[in-house]
């Protein structure tokens, strides 16, 4: 646990040393034990106008894994790095909870210019998703995608098919 609270103070001296705006990424799923996992990316360009990102937690939120206690959970990070009066916008996912959460961690934090970003890959994901349930997309482009998704998903099915190649 010492190393991890050291580490800590690193990251918020490291912030610290730059006046840059900061965005953050955040992304929650449920792990093979119920449990809601929360993971917060930080994007900033340093002072020489090179850019950084890294992780800043990986934490467990605590039932229910709604909007409050996602926004609590940012809250705490970006207070405790004293980063909030940096903070210009986050991505996620477009579910609701993220959507609220972001609207509650602006009203909370006060922050005028703060904005939700919805992922492009994620939004990019939805819509093959919707193109490949609607009638547009030809059966056998369906039945291929299967096909790769089952030996992709197959380490016994990729040695086999590394064998063709």
């Amino acid at each position: 646990m010492k190393k991890f609270e050291n580490a800590q103070v690193q990251i918020s001296n490291y912030l610290q040393l730059s006046t840059s705006k900061i965005s953050l990424t955040m992304d929650m799923w449920t792990s093979i034990s119920s449990l809601g996992i929360l993971a917060v990316t930080i994007h900033f360009i340093k002072d020489d106008w090179q850019f950084d990102h890294f992780v800043l937690d990986v934490l467990y939120v605590p039932s229910p894994h709604n909007a409050l206690a996602i926004k609590d959970s940012i809250v705490k990070i970006v207070s405790e790095l004293n980063i909030a009066n940096r903070l210009i916008g986050i991505t996620s996912d477009n579910e609701a909870k993220m959507l609220a959460a972001t609207r509650k961690i602006k009203d909370t934090l006060n922050l005028s210019e703060f904005r939700h970003y919805r992922c492009a890959a994620h939004v990019l994901n939805l819509a093959v998703e919707a193109a490949l349930n609607a009638s547009i997309v030809p059966n056998c482009v369906k039945k291929l995608r299967t096909f790769i998704s089952t030996v992709r998903n197959s380490p016994k099915q990729m040695d086999k098919l590394k064998e063709y190649f």
